[in-house]
Parts: structure tokens; sequence; C-alpha cells
């Protein structure tokens, strides 16, 4: 399921996307822009979802996936796992 899909169940209240160029807002401090891909959990990623998932069903990892210098976010769901990429506006 993409993030745009279940925004409400991941970010603050203060958290905004914005469909014309795919860029997440929250609180006006940090924006990302997601892969466009959704991933099927893999035997280790469904191991750490389970281990890592809070009431709501979401876990995360933070990393420097694309190795910009900056750190981003994988976020793990039933559905599966997707990174939203940290950016400066």
């Amino acid at each position: 399921m993409p993030i745009c899909q279940f925004q409400e169940k991941l970010f603050f209240e203060n958290s905004s996307i914005n469909r014309n160029n795919g860029v997440i807002t929250i609180e006006n401090i940090w924006f990302f822009k997601p892969d466009y891909l959704v991933y099927s959990l893999s035997k280790d990623a469904l191991a750490y979802w389970e281990d890592n998932k809070g009431s709501d069903g979401v876990a995360w990892k933070t990393d420097d996936y694309n190795l910009d210098g900056v750190a981003d976010i994988e976020i793990f769901t039933s559905e599966g796992r997707q990174v939203i990429y940290e950016i400066k506006p």
C-alpha cells in the first residue's frame, strides 16, 4: 500500500502530501520523497516487522538508503515496505 494511502497512521497530525510533486511535509520541518515502489516483505523484512511493529501495525527503520548523507526512513506494514527519502527543499 503506498504511503499516501495510510498517511494518517504514519505521520503527525500536521503533515501533508503534495500530490503534484510527491513531497511529504511533516511539521514543516522534515521533507521526504517516497520511493515509487512498495516491495513485498522478504523473510528478514517480515521478521523485522513482526518484532518491531507498534499497535498501529507499522515498523520503522532509519538508514541512509541513497547514500546522500541524510537519514531516510524505511516503513514496514503487513502489505510491504517502502522507503521515504529525506530531502532538503
